[in-house]
């Protein structure tokens, strides 16, 4: 190999390195308060309630969990969405704590379930994921109920 390619292909490493290490070396970036992690913390919970809630609900639909059984684990991730929604909205706006009523709260978590079901809609006899608009499972065969709006 030439010592000129290799001049080449050290200055192009030095070059990059010195151009990726710019931001450490001038301390650029910003800066996240604990409110802001909390609020990131928060979300990533909410998240994945609203997760759990969606399985939960497709087990339940699929005839694996008992009616009891159903309702309990239900009405606690219900109660644990709420109250990380109230947290959020304490985060928000400290004025406001507490005021918002708890059939709110629980609403707004019924409607982002709600809107989570209209994302995936899966098969109510093998599990397999439906596209919108499908009449019958394309694995098994199974007609589909049409949802109704």
């Amino acid at each position: 190999m030439d010592y000129g390619a290799l001049l080449v292909v050290a200055a192009i490493a030095l070059l990059t390195g010195a151009y990726l290490a710019q931001p450490m070396l001038r301390h650029q970036g910003f800066v996240v308060s604990d409110v802001g992690h909390r609020r990131s913390e928060l979300r990533a919970a909410h998240e994945q309630v609203l997760s759990i809630l969606q399985e939960l609900d497709l087990d339940y639909a699929m005839g694996k969990l008992a009616e009891e059984d159903y309702r309990a684990q239900r009405a606690h991730l219900l109660a644990r969405g709420a109250e990380i929604l109230r947290q959020l909205d304490a985060l928000s706006s400290p004025g406001q704590q507490g005021k918002a009523p708890r059939g709110d709260v629980e609403a707004r978590i019924e409607a982002l379930v709600a809107q989570r079901r209209g994302r995936a809609v899966f098969c109510p006899q093998c599990g397999v994921k439906l596209v919108p608009g499908d009449r019958f499972c394309s694995a098994c065969g199974a007609p589909v109920a049409k949802e109704e709006e």
